[in-house]
């Protein structure tokens, strides 16, 4: 979220806290409202040299400490540079949740690169195996009826290579805008500065990335933001391609999507107790998965639902203002401006008239909102990379045949895996989704409890069938 408009005509706030516009819309001009809400809305940057970005690790290091935490002891300002354009605005509420925030982000900017670690990491650890440099474990292969060699190597490997890459990639190609560190907290001249190029910075941004949850569509300010890109990118197909969504809901589900599988194909490929009881444990493990997971999602399209409601009945005036919820008052007891006024005034001048402004919001806004939502949400291709383990664990099985000469077997594992990647697993989670999604209004506790339960036997049936069972390693030889 882009900084507040505060704390610019009175005494320096103390340096050991954050300004409360990183917390609240609270603003203060020594401009009149007018004035300074005209400065603002010509989206001009009052100095070439306001143009400033930093790069997504260092927003997000120390797992996000800039995000996470109320107070600070530094100034972080020389963590942003001068730059051309920016590549991308992050627009998010102080109200929401921190770690699901950082979780999102570092999906986001690290996965890919996770993904593609992952990969080579799993390889390397299948090829160490091959090459008979790590050890291994007898174990029958029902199909052949014959006792393998078998390391879970590669599973172990892909899985270290992809966490550690997660949360420690550093990528330095993008530039982002986060005003925590992009507008200077100390120096009230640059300060001031920065606040009144905001409009300017977002004309610059070629996308928008809007961390969405439950407060956001409240808050004034984050509808402010809204409405400046929308001034800024004018045309609807602009602004759909430009403006991506994306729920924070997303990056922890992205992550106990990626462990569950872990462990259930850790369990699968290391067969403690026996072909029966594994099977049973499994299925155990990934009914409670299942149901808890589809718990989870009926509650998150219900919150679309709910969205959906408000952003049809938006208005200015239902919009949350921290400095009117204070009287206008600031922790010192100092009256300051209306952050409500100057932003109401910005909003006139770019469409003419709040009516006007919540028709947009009401209708495009609305829509490009909801769409981006489905849109960028549960993607094949994310669908694929939190499922990884699976090709990894069937990779390893795949190892221990090819190592003893067994190619048809071997030819055979490999399709069928391919079949489970990309097949049985998207269906297990469309079959979830379409639980969730439909029925989803709450008109009946016990049955809602019902569908869910039902929903998670559906979706583990699926699942268990999914898993490699005909050609796992399942009993110990001898």
């Amino acid at each position: 979220m882009a900084p507040h408009l505060e704390q610019l005509q009175h005494p320096p706030i103390s340096i050991d806290k954050v300004p409360e516009w990183q917390e609240e819309e609270d603003c203060c001009f020594k401009l009149p409202i007018q004035d300074a809400a005209s400065e603002i809305s010509k989206m001009n940057l009052k100095n070439p040299e306001l143009m400033r970005t930093t790069v997504p690790s260092k927003a997000l290091r120390f797992f996000g400490r800039a995000l996470r935490e109320k107070s600070f002891d530094r100034e972080i300002y020389h963590l942003s540079s001068t730059t051309e354009k920016v590549n991308c605005f992050w627009s998010h509420s102080w109200h929401a949740t921190a770690w699901t925030k950082i979780l999102l982000l570092l999906v986001v900017y690290n996965g890919c690169a996770a993904v593609a670690a992952g990969m080579c990491a799993a390889l390397l650890g299948m090829g160490l195996f091959a090459l008979g440099l790590l050890p291994g474990y007898p174990r029958v292969f029902p199909v052949e009826g014959v006792a393998y060699e078998v390391g879970p190597w590669g599973l172990v490997a892909g899985c270290l290579g992809t966490l550690l890459v997660l949360f420690l990639w550093q990528p330095s190609s993008s530039r982002v805008f986060f005003g925590r560190i992009c507008i200077h907290q100390r120096d009230q001249e640059l300060k001031s500065a920065g606040i009144q190029s905001i409009g300017g910075i977002m004309k610059h941004s070629e996308t928008m990335l809007v961390l969405f949850e439950p407060s956001y569509i409240t808050r004034l300010w984050t509808i402010f933001e809204i409405a400046g890109f929308l001034k800024s990118h004018g045309d609807r197909a602009g602004l759909s391609s430009c403006l991506i969504i994306l729920p924070t809901f997303l990056g922890p589900t992205a992550v106990a999507i990626f462990l569950s599988a872990t462990m259930i194909n850790m369990s699968i490929v290391l067969n403690y107790g026996g072909r029966v009881q594994t099977i049973l444990a499994v299925t155990l493990v990934v009914l409670c998965i299942c149901v808890i997971g589809i718990h989870c999602l009926r509650g998150y399209f219900r919150w679309i639902d709910e969205c959906c409601s408000q952003l049809k009945n938006f208005s200015m005036e239902n919009a949350d203002s921290h400095c009117c919820r204070t009287n206008h008052l600031n922790e010192a007891g100092n009256t300051i401006m209306c952050d409500r006024e100057i932003i109401t005034e910005c909003i006139r001048l770019w469409f003419g008239s709040e009516e006007a402004f919540e028709s947009c919001v009401r209708s495009d806004v609305a829509t490009v909102l909801i769409e981006g939502l489905r849109r960028h949400t549960f993607t094949f291709r994310w669908l694929v990379a939190v499922s990884m383990p699976t090709s990894w664990v069937c990779g390893d099985l795949l190892v221990a045949r090819l190592r003893v000469g067994e190619f048809y077997f071997s030819a055979v594992a490999a399709i069928v895996a391919l079949a489970w990647w990309f097949g049985l697993i998207p269906l297990c989670a469309l079959l979830c989704l379409m639980v969730s999604s439909n029925p989803r209004q709450r008109k009946n506790q016990c049955m809602d409890h019902m569908v869910t339960v039902l929903g998670g036997q559906l979706g583990s049936g699926v699942g268990v069938a999914s898993l490699p069972h005909p050609y796992s390693a399942c009993e110990p030889h001898g």
